[in-house]
């Protein structure tokens, strides 16, 4: 408002003092120098202010965008980790054989982690194979948890979730990596070893996983 107004008196002034005043100036130059020197700092200093106002707006606009996208790729990268999810479900859902039996791999995992399936030398490189396929599915996930945008309590979330919904596999899967020496004097190793390469991943994420949780239990 304040502005307003001495933006108008800028503008009526001259007519003022050329129309209505007891001293003439319509025949001198040096009232138009006068109110010039006179308004020049406050225009300069009102130039000023806008430009101002407009840089905090464009801020404004632009952390309003960031904040957007941020929470755009938020829910993109929570729409694929549960669709990555729903991947290994799936593949928790592959069939395995032990004495011609056929078991659902989470199932033949129980079992296993119970001690009701024993890990022979000589169908463990067999079972190994079938689970090749969801071990690099799970270190896909794991590696796409660690390398997204999310923060580290969304991380740790994601993390907690995929070892409570799968956590008979993980565990069976660990207990296959300490049994490598239990198979590497057979034909078969050859074929498995770069398997137990991708199980020490796992291994190492079950520990990180335990480990944090006695952490957080003792705080």
């Amino acid at each position: 408002m304040i502005l307003l107004s001495v933006f108008v008196a800028i503008l009526f002034i001259p007519l003022l003092l050329t129309s209505f005043s007891i001293i003439d100036f319509t025949e001198t130059g040096e009232i138009g120098d006068t109110i010039g020197g006179i308004t020049a700092p406050f225009i300069g200093f009102l130039s000023a202010y806008l430009v101002y106002k407009a840089f905090e707006e464009q801020r404004r606009a632009n952390n309003y965008q960031l904040r957007l996208i941020k929470a755009q790729l938020h829910d993109r990268e929570f729409t694929i980790f549960f669709k990555l999810i729903e991947d290994l479900q799936s593949l928790s859902k592959s069939q395995i054989k032990s004495n011609n039996q056929p078991y659902e791999m989470e199932h033949f995992c129980f079992q296993v982690n119970q001690g009701n399936i024993l890990l022979e030398k000589n169908n463990l490189p067999q079972w190994l194979i079938v689970f090749e396929q969801f071990i690099d599915q799970f270190i896909f996930t794991l590696d796409f948890i660690n390398h997204s945008n999310c923060d580290s309590l969304d991380k740790q979330f994601f993390k907690n979730k995929i070892r409570v919904d799968f956590d008979r596999i993980i565990q069976a899967l660990c207990n296959f990596s300490y049994q490598k020496a239990l198979i590497r004097d057979t034909d078969e190793f050859v074929l498995v070893e770069p398997i137990f390469d991708k199980l020490d991943c796992l291994v190492k994420f079950r520990e990180e996983i335990i480990r944090d949780e006695e952490s957080s239990y003792k705080y």
